[in-house]
């Protein structure tokens, strides 16, 4: 990323290329064609930038993760209560398990605190159904916040090997992207996906800064952080400067989601 001339114009600069690495971020696949591209456009990274890429890349995972994937289930409607048992994979996606005209709270209670997520069905029913047939299986709980970039966002949601092969609970579900502009302001709550359109699945964001406005409206928005923005807060401090890759330097932990229907 070029100097800038002021301040200014440097954190403007520095929440573009956040947003724009985001967009490739946020798939495993797009880590890889980025760093390519960026290469091929410019003839070569320089010996300190190719150094630095180089540490990020090979520096160990800061994630939590399974070693065998379960066997798949069907899915049916899990109790609301939070008293199913852990489930991590279903051969399809789940059927419609929530009031559409309902509100949901989700309390997340992770190793740096604890935030509230309020959920608007109305607005992504298919996404924030997704989320709460997710959250009530125990799907999250243990999942850490595997890909963190400075004021733009934190994202989970993978309790396998985020980044590395097939995500998800073993399905996919349609995008609902919002229409109302600024589309992701801090404290949104969207649903991540890969590059082509249908491949929305378990994993989720928090836009943790102004450089959520500079992404385009392709991911499903579910809610806002209503309560403990101070804990959002503090896991983007663990995004490493001027890292485009987004591995944490220290783990954050998801300990259990609780859902709520108010």
């Amino acid at each position: 990323m070029a100097d800038a001339d002021t301040d200014a114009d440097r954190s403007t600069s520095s929440r573009a290329g956040c947003a724009r690495s985001a967009l490739l971020a946020l798939g495993a696949l797009l880590i890889v064609v980025y760093i390519l591209t960026q290469a091929a456009g410019s003839g070569g990274d320089s010996d300190d930038e190719a150094a630095r890429r180089s540490t990020i890349t090979t520096r160990p995972r800061v994630t939590t993760t399974l070693v065998e994937r379960p066997d798949a289930v069907e899915p049916e409607c899990p109790e609301e209560d939070g008293s199913s048992p852990k489930q991590l994979l279903f051969t399809e996606a789940p059927p419609m398990c929530i009031d559409v005209d309902a509100t949901y709270v989700a309390t997340v209670a992770t190793s740096r605190g604890t935030f509230e997520i309020t959920l608007d069905p109305s607005r992504a029913p298919l996404g924030v159904n997704n989320f709460v047939f997710l959250a009530r299986y125990h799907f999250y709980d243990g999942v850490s916040f595997h890909r963190v970039l400075d004021d733009l966002l934190a994202q989970a949601g993978d309790p396998f090997d985020p980044g590395v092969g097939p995500t998800g609970a073993g399905y996919t579900i349609a995008e609902e992207p919002p229409t109302a502009e600024p589309y992701y302001p801090k404290g949104t709550v969207a649903l991540a996906r890969e590059t082509e359109p249908g491949t929305t699945a378990s994993e989720f964001f928090v836009v943790t800064g102004e450089g959520g406005e500079l992404l385009p409206p392709d991911y499903t928005v579910i809610g806002s952080v209503t309560s403990g923005i101070e804990v959002i807060d503090a896991i983007d401090a663990t995004a490493l400067p001027n890292d485009d890759i987004g591995f944490p330097s220290e783990m954050t932990v998801i300990e259990s989601i609780t859902i709520e229907e108010e």
